[in-house]
């Protein structure tokens, strides 16, 4: 089961069914130790062309962890992990220990691959860039 906690911003955006909604879900989610890792939540084509995934941010360490420059690749598990979209993200985000916290990467149309992907079955990678 996951703990989970909302950024600033989603914590006065989001309405209360919203956020019990995600509650709920991350309720079902079991974060494994000593790791970062992501879930999808969501994931739907824009009119414009571009993408928005939803995830959770799982933070497996009794630490917690502070994440500024982010690679995100978004897959088609069906289609050989063929690429549907992919980008870096700058964010300033801190995930909680042993926490989940809902995100959006939303992704330009010249960040995605595959227009017409089935995005039922897609995997997502986030990676911290530590270079710089």
């Amino acid at each position: 089961m996951s703990a989970i906690h909302f950024h600033p911003v989603w914590d006065q955006q989001l309405t209360e069914k919203e956020k019990e909604s995600y509650i709920q879900e991350a309720q079902t989610l079991v974060i494994p130790e000593e790791s970062f890792t992501v879930s999808p939540i969501m994931t739907k084509y824009k009119r414009n062309g571009g993408l928005v995934a939803t995830v959770f941010l799982h933070n497996g360490f009794l630490y917690p962890l502070h994440l500024h420059k982010l690679s995100v690749r978004i897959t088609n598990q069906h289609k050989h992990n063929e690429t549907i979209a992919q980008g870096d993200f700058s964010s300033s985000l801190e995930i909680n220990p042993i926490s989940s916290q809902p995100w959006s990467f939303v992704f330009s149309k010249q960040m995605v691959n595959l227009t017409d992907a089935d995005l039922t079955h897609i995997a997502i990678s986030v990676v911290e860039d530590e270079s710089e």
